[in-house]
């Protein structure tokens, strides 16, 4: 069901999960994708259903808000039929509470990730014993680059790191770094989205790795596949969406403050695609 409308697959049985990531067939000219068919050639078959086919009470003109969705990711994914104006409400925090201090020490990606880990694992120790008595959360990305970076780090940061290693639940690593109250920093790479770190809990944050999204996702590349068809780097454009959502993870009211730290040179070639309430947040450093 799909805000109380119930689609069926074309064998009749019902579609599940239609708002998530999973995504089925219904005809291709209703825009769902099938696990089951050669869907990289079906078109359409890539995206999410018109929205507009699919909510009832939709009107002449309608309003869609979020702190991270921009028009270009919005239009792509739910296909509205009718014409898409953004508008940008000014940030309620001020670019002094949340600086996103930018210091490359490497480009990575999937080949060099693993053997830039020394300069990462220095360059964290810098910033942690530039923020003495603080907590923070250190982004890893992945476990592999994680686990790579934990291993390069010194003795004296490993001490004050709690890892969030595999086989841990996130609600179980988020419950032991929210009841410990020493300064202590979590290295994770599942805490970018949806999770809360107020006030003293976390004052700084620290980006290993841009967080480009899975190309071996089958979706996301074939969606990224189809960016001159759509005029817009889609790829990029998510990139800088998942981005924005964890430069929001410390900095959770009027009050609060904190750094987010970039240390992959990747970061430059997004800043375009980035609200310009982050962008004026930027220092290169």
């Amino acid at each position: 069901k799909f805000m109380g409308v119930q689609m069926q697959v074309d064998d009749g049985r019902p579609a599940r999960s239609i708002v998530s990531n999973d995504f089925f067939t219904i005809r291709k000219d209703q825009r769902f994708i099938s696990k089951s068919e050669n869907w990289v050639n079906c078109g359409n078959g890539l995206w999410r259903p018109l929205i507009s086919d699919l909510i009832p009470y939709m009107r002449e003109k309608n309003i869609f808000m979020s702190a991270t969705v921009s028009s270009d990711i919005l239009n792509a994914e739910i296909a509205l039929k009718s014409e898409l104006v953004q508008h940008d409400l000014p940030y309620i925090f001020g670019v002094l509470q949340r600086p996103i201090l930018y210091r490359p020490v490497t480009s990575l990606n999937r080949a060099n990730a693993v053997p830039a880990s020394k300069a990462l694992a220095n360059a964290i120790d810098y910033v942690i014993r530039a923020h003495p008595g603080e907590r923070g959360i250190i982004h890893s990305n992945s476990y592999a680059l994680q686990s790579a970076i934990y291993n390069a780090l010194p003795d004296r940061v490993k001490a004050v790191t709690l890892e969030h290693t595999r086989g841990i639940g996130r609600a179980e690593i988020l419950s032991r770094f929210r009841s410990d109250t020493r300064p202590i920093w979590l290295l994770s790479p599942a805490v970018t989205h949806g999770e809360d770190f107020p006030d003293d809990i976390a004052r700084c944050q620290i980006v290993c790795k841009v967080p480009y999204p899975d190309l071996g996702d089958p979706v996301m590349a074939a969606r990224a596949r189809t960016i001159v068809f759509m005029g817009m780097n889609y790829y990029t454009s998510v990139t800088a969406q998942n981005l924005t959502q964890i430069c929001g993870r410390i900095i959770r009211n009027k009050k609060d403050y904190g750094e987010t730290v970039i240390l992959d040179g990747a970061f430059g070639g997004i800043v375009s695609y980035l609200p310009q309430g982050l962008r004026d947040a930027i220092v290169y450093v």
